[in-house]
């Protein structure tokens, strides 16, 4: 042992430049263990921010479809513009934000149950032959009330829309009824004929006994 001491002793220099290289050898290692699972955690945390971006984006998606669009409504509508809506809106709704379609407009032309998308241009064709919204269809005689004078008619208490007579803008004149309601009356008045009376209004789908009650007083054949 007291050999060994001694030579120790005497190569201490030598036995220094020998381990050195051993020393940084293990330090080496040792860095290299603990990197690599530090490698791994920074992995797993940018697979954590890529699924909470993902997540976030998906709920800014959401927002957007659930909240407010824009749509540009033009042609045959009293009241052309851009509209602020909610998302999901039907062409219908926007065409009463728009105060409804002039009685010229051609109806057959679009479809009112369609969902508008933001950013959406609508044009409603015209049956009047001197719109720039023209579709190629003419306006009918009966539809436009050419014949049998006016179909409102002022009364001691109030007025009446003659429904065998009234144009589109007409209709909608009668307190409750919409753009939709107004079309499936003309709809009805074309398909099956005239009205023998008020009553017949029962006839067609959406107007039911309370709807009926509410526009009786504004109606005549």
């Amino acid at each position: 042992m007291e050999k060994i001491i001694s030579y120790i002793r005497g190569n201490l220099e030598m036995i220094k430049k020998i381990m050195f290289p051993a020393v940084v050898i293990m330090a080496m290692i040792v860095f290299w263990i603990f990197g690599g699972e530090e490698d791994l955690t920074v992995e797993d945390t940018g697979s954590m921010e890529a699924m909470e971006t993902q997540v976030q984006e998906e709920v800014d998606e959401t927002e957007y479809l659930t909240g407010d669009i824009y749509v540009d409504i033009g042609g045959e509508v009293n009241q052309p513009g851009v509209y602020r809506i909610p998302a999901g809106t039907r062409l219908f709704q926007v065409v009463e934000e728009a105060g409804g379609l002039k009685e010229t407009a051609d109806i057959d032309s679009i479809n009112q149950a369609e969902a508008v998308t933001d950013g959406q241009k609508i044009i409603i064709g015209s049956r009047d032959e001197n719109s720039p919204y023209y579709t190629g269809t003419a306006v009918k005689p009966e539809s436009a009330a050419s014949s049998g004078g006016s179909a409102v008619r002022q009364t001691a208490d109030g007025f009446k829309v003659n429904l065998n007579r009234a144009t589109l803008s007409d209709l909608q004149m009668i307190p409750g009824v919409g753009p939709s309601t107004a079309q499936k009356i003309l709809d009805y008045r074309e398909s099956v004929g005239k009205f023998g009376s008020i009553s017949d209004l029962k006839n067609i789908s959406g107007i039911g006994e309370k709807t009926y009650d509410n526009l009786k007083d504004y109606i005549e054949v």
